[in-house]
């Protein structure tokens, strides 16, 4: 479904309609469920990790000579792998403290060709030992946020389309939340919230999302 089917089926299932050829504004005007669906979207992508890619510009990152440290798109939640171009063999993910444990003075080793991938070393960015003694690609699969907003009435939600309708019930949550005499239903919030979190599981928050990230990406809820 597209955004503009999306929102008038929302209009009709909370009863946000007005008369044929009335101008009385909406309760909610489309900007407020334009970004409440976003909104949806990216959070249903973080909970659930539905957009996996090994496609996109993000997922090939350049690596330069004695290049030990590579940056990642911030909109990457997670690597699900990782390899070099010049190599067909998967590079192992290791923690800091693993490195520390079994290769003392690992980051200060000379380029060669790189064995594993540390994600632990620097945020937003991917330590690879030892640094790549010559120029070669990093190839990732990863878990990612959506791409791009949803802003056209003919644009589509990234994630399948199994999952759109679901998407509403956080419109809803979002809706019935702001803190208007006229719009504010607490209980209609909280039933909202609660479908939501049943199709698309419960938050888990910035601090256990990047623990898991960079302690566990190898056997966690990354993969």
């Amino acid at each position: 479904m597209n955004l503009d089917e999306l929102r008038n089926l929302w209009r009709r299932r909370v009863q946000d309609i007005r008369p044929a050829g009335s101008n009385a504004p909406y309760f909610w005007s489309d900007a407020d469920f334009s970004g409440f669906l976003n909104e949806a979207q990216r959070e249903a992508a973080r909970r659930s990790h539905l957009l996996v890619d090994s496609t996109h510009a993000m997922t090939q990152v350049s690596v330069s000579v004695g290049d030990r440290v590579v940056a990642l798109d911030p909109r990457i939640q997670g690597i699900r792998r990782a390899r070099m171009a010049s190599s067909g063999v998967p590079l192992p993910l290791r923690s800091v403290r693993d490195m520390d444990e079994y290769l003392p003075g690992w980051e200060d080793s000379a380029a060669g060709i790189p064995r594993f991938y540390v994600l632990d070393y620097q945020s937003g960015a991917v330590c690879l030992w030892p640094p790549s003694a010559n120029a070669d690609t990093l190839k990732l699969t990863v878990v990612r946020d959506p791409l791009n907003e949803l802003v056209e009435d003919d644009d589509v939600p990234e994630i399948n389309s199994r999952y759109h309708l679901a998407l509403l019930d956080w419109v809803s949550y979002r809706a019935f939340s702001v803190p208007d005499t006229d719009t504010n239903d607490s209980k209609r919030a909280e039933k909202a919230l609660a479908d939501f979190e049943r199709e698309f599981g419960i938050s888990a928050g910035a601090i256990n999302e990047h623990w898991a990230l960079e302690q566990y990406a190898d056997i966690g809820d990354f993969q």
